[in-house]
């Protein structure tokens, strides 16, 4: 794949005019690199489609006038539910994606402005994880090279309860530590005796996530009697398959709980369509599947325009990213979001730096044997 990149980017003709003949374009060097991490959760998690162990990260890289700005994305590893594999966010990047932007970055001797960058999207499911990645690593730079910091462009308004993930589906012990709601995978089936009681254990608000798994009526009132009096019950969240509104409007008319869509919100547009048939009142916004940060938030502005309760998800995302996620968290929502630290068996490798996001990766991140594509250009 690195070698199909670079032969497609070194396709792109150079251009040592800007916009107009007369400008005369400064010659510099432009680098854009990606690279893969793969890590293991120390509290997998199953849901009632798969079990989630290992993730692998891509993080890029872009690089020029001797500033570097970092952006990191988490695919699935295989297609599920609407979402992405890996390998198609890799395609989409490597064969669609970052020609177009080493095209423009050449056209205006420099890494495109971070907010247009989202306007590189296409229809696909992969382009929205591809332009989040790249509109993170594009923002990231030019905030160091105005010597901002994220909270410089868009400042925190207030504090974000935390949520955190478990499962009810495994024995693995549950972490809760610090977060002040939690979200617990479940299935159609019934609830066990040792799943009631771990959830009593937590002793916080839960919101019960099906995953798109198709419970009835029936399973679903009779999880919300299971628990009636062990915990509130924040939400019931996506119980059928993304554009499936029509059941979750008729769910949500019938449960006492909230309904919540989480797979199924990958546009404004879907917040308008949740909105017209009453499928939900509370939206869960990756910026991943919505196809990066600046959308993210008009989305849950737009959401509260609508009378729906967004919060901010990306449990899979690494510590770059769920740091990010944390920071446009509290300058967007007030509903808790899945915002919290997420431990894994590998040590850390990002590094604490003035500017931008506020990390960056350990040098070896950036190895050759990690590294899926990388490019070297004149702007």
């Amino acid at each position: 794949r690195a070698k199909d990149f670079e032969s497609s980017a070194s396709a792109i003709p150079p251009s040592g005019l800007r916009d107009h003949a007369t400008s005369i374009r400064k010659v510099g060097a432009m680098q854009v690199t990606l690279a893969q991490r793969s890590t293991h959760l120390s509290m997998p998690i199953a849901t009632a489609v798969q079990r989630h162990d290992e993730r692998t990260a891509i993080i890029a890289r872009v690089t020029c006038d001797g500033v570097v700005g970092y952006g990191t994305v988490t695919p699935q590893p295989e297609r599920v539910n609407g979402d992405p594999g890996y390998d198609e966010v890799v395609e989409e990047l490597t064969q669609r994606l970052l020609p177009q932007l080493i095209r423009e970055g050449r056209r205006e001797g420099a890494p495109i402005h971070w907010s247009r960058v989202p306007r590189f999207r296409s229809t696909s499911s992969a382009s929205a994880f591809a332009v989040t990645l790249m509109e993170m690593a594009h923002l990231d730079w030019h905030l160091r090279q105005d010597d901002d910091a994220f909270g410089d462009l868009w400042p925190s308004h207030a504090e974000v309860p935390v949520m955190t993930t478990v499962s009810s589906l495994d024995d693995t012990v549950w972490s809760v530590d610090g977060a002040e709601q939690v979200r617990v995978k479940v299935s159609p089936d019934p609830l066990s005796e040792a799943a009631i009681g771990l959830i009593g254990n937590v002793a916080r608000p839960v919101l019960l996530d099906y995953n798109c798994s198709g419970p009835s009526l029936t399973q679903v009132t009779n999880h919300l009697r299971q628990l009636d009096g062990v915990v509130p019950i924040v939400a019931v969240e996506q119980p059928y398959a993304p554009g499936n509104l029509i059941d979750h409007a008729v769910l949500a008319a019938k449960i006492p709980a909230p309904l919540s869509l989480d797979e199924g919100v990958r546009s404004i547009r879907d917040l308008d369509q949740i909105a017209r048939y009453e499928a939900a009142s509370m939206v869960c916004l990756k910026p991943a599947r919505l196809g990066g940060l600046s959308t993210t938030r008009h989305a849950a502005h737009h959401a509260i325009s609508l009378g729906l309760t967004p919060y901010i998800g990306g449990f899979f995302e690494d510590e770059l990213g769920r740091r990010v996620n944390a920071a446009l968290a509290r300058t967007t929502v007030t509903a808790a979001s899945d915002i919290g630290d997420v431990h894994h068996n590998e040590p850390s490798v990002w590094l604490p730096v003035a500017g931008g996001f506020g990390l960056q990766p350990e040098s070896f991140v950036f190895d050759d044997e990690h590294v899926i594509a990388h490019i070297d250009t004149e702007v």
